[in-house]
């Protein structure tokens, strides 16, 4: 029981921390104050991954988020942490299902679909924002 804690740990970490550039979307959201920072996300039309942008972090230390959904296997979820750095924007894909190694299993009948972002910014102040999708 302890090894397939570990190892789904490990796949929803790998799969959080992947970088990948936005594909087509059916639903988008963006959310934006001004020049704060700003969210942009859609999910994918075959309905096997969210695409998450984050924009304007100039003045943003970190960004936190959680994907949290429904699914066929019951609740699902992933988690994770950037360093902004220098960037001025970035972006990450987010798979609706678990992988091991190169192998990935799709969640199906995927529902409930919300994503939750914390801005953390350098003046120590937080910018949060949660989207349905």
């Amino acid at each position: 029981m302890r090894k397939l804690f570990i190892l789904l740990a490990v796949c929803f970490l790998t799969l959080s921390l992947t970088i990948f550039l936005s594909s087509g979307a059916e639903a988008k959201h963006k959310t934006s104050s001004g020049k704060g920072p700003a969210l942009s996300a859609s999910l994918a039309k075959n309905k096997l991954s969210v695409s998450a942008s984050f924009s304007n972090l100039a003045n943003v230390k970190t960004i936190t988020y959680q994907l949290t959904y429904n699914s066929n296997k019951g609740p699902q979820g992933a988690a994770g942490t950037i360093k902004t750095g220098k960037l001025k924007s970035t972006s990450r894909k987010l798979l609706l299902g678990t992988c091991s190694g190169r192998v990935c299993s799709y969640h199906r009948d995927v529902k409930n679909i919300k994503l939750s972002v914390d801005f953390n910014l350098k003046s120590g102040g937080v910018v949060s924002y949660e989207k349905k999708l």
